[in-house]
């Protein structure tokens, strides 16, 4: 026999003697493990509680109880499986006992039954850390909501949106959910829409925020919602306004100095030849002012809502008070 068929013998040999002893390792192993799980243990365990309420118009709040502490006893096996697989207790809402309608309770050998049931657990329940679960329900309603377009939007320069971002189709979102969140919503807002340096009208369509969406207890009507953004040319204006004197105590007249003023504002180049100064009213209020000064501060009382920028060349006027 060669020297090479003589070390391929050898090697063959060890690789033999190595799976044996692994085999062997595996199965001692194995065997210890069967006998340390088959023995009883004590252990405690924190299980969440998941409620089934039978009713599709019902929900369970966040007041309810929703976590609860045990003592089980069992051999490994059940343990491991329990602790590891199962960590949820569901609890049938119809076998609860009514405090009122909105509002139910567990407790005593019942809830231990109860408790069994929903764990399908194979050991023993020796303990419950907590003598009674409670769980409150809301029922389902609808509510329209008003629909809130969430964007930062920033102009080229002359340019700008009448209006702003604006829903094409609906203004509001029909929501079915339990009163105790429809109480709270006061708008839906869309996800954020990120504009810079607009020159030209565009539209977008923008879904509703993720919270709201995938809310557990929340249905939208629409997901999303279609917006348009239109965008003017500006140009820049002057009128001269006469000014109007209120609050003038009785049996007095007034002088001011002087008794019109101008006032300048940003308009959409469309719009330009559609104002006249009949559109604007600068007021100085005598009721807001202290007499025994000589000037009085002008305030812009009425203003269209197509213009922008709007300020007074002057803010203030002198003024002579006649009793």
């Amino acid at each position: 026999m060669s020297w090479f068929s003589k070390w391929n013998k050898i090697i063959r040999y060890t690789k033999f003697q190595y799976k044996t002893y692994f085999v062997f390792l595996l199965f001692t192993t194995l065997v210890w493990l069967a006998l340390q799980f088959s023995e009883n243990y004590s252990k405690e365990v924190l299980f969440e509680i998941e409620y089934i309420t039978g009713e599709q118009q019902k929900v369970i709040t966040t007041e309810s109880d929703d976590r609860i502490r045990m003592i089980l006893e069992g051999n490994g096996f059940n343990l491991l499986g329990i602790i590891w697989l199962n960590r949820k207790i569901k609890l049938d809402c119809r076998k609860a006992q009514m405090l009122s309608k909105d509002h139910g309770y567990y407790t005593g050998n019942r809830m231990l039954e109860y408790i069994k049931e929903g764990l399908m657990y194979k050991g023993e329940i020796t303990h419950v850390l907590k003598d009674s679960i409670h769980v409150y329900f809301d029922s389902y309603y609808e509510k329209k909501v008003p629909l809130k377009i969430n964007s930062k939007v920033t102009y080229a320069q002359g340019y700008r949106s009448v209006k702003g971002p604006i829903a094409t189709h609906i203004n509001e979102v029909t929501v079915l959910g339990p009163s105790s969140i429809l109480d709270t919503l006061k708008s839906i807002p869309t996800q954020e829409w990120i504009v810079e340096d607009l020159d030209k009208s565009i539209t977008n369509t923008l879904a509703f925020e993720y919270k709201f969406l995938e809310h557990k207890y929340l249905s939208l009507s629409d997901s999303k919602v279609d917006v348009e953004l239109k965008v003017d040319k500006l140009t820049e204006r002057v009128f001269n306004l006469p000014i109007k004197a209120i609050n003038v105590p009785k049996n007095a007249k007034i002088q001011l100095f002087p008794k019109s003023v101008n006032v300048v504002f940003t308009v959409a180049l469309k719009d330009y030849s559609k104002l006249s100064a009949l559109d604007f009213s600068v007021v100085a209020d005598l009721g807001k002012s202290d007499l025994s000064n000589s000037k009085l501060l002008l305030h812009l009382d009425q203003v269209p809502d197509n213009v922008y920028n709007t300020r007074l060349m002057k803010p203030e006027v002198e003024f002579i008070l006649i009793q």
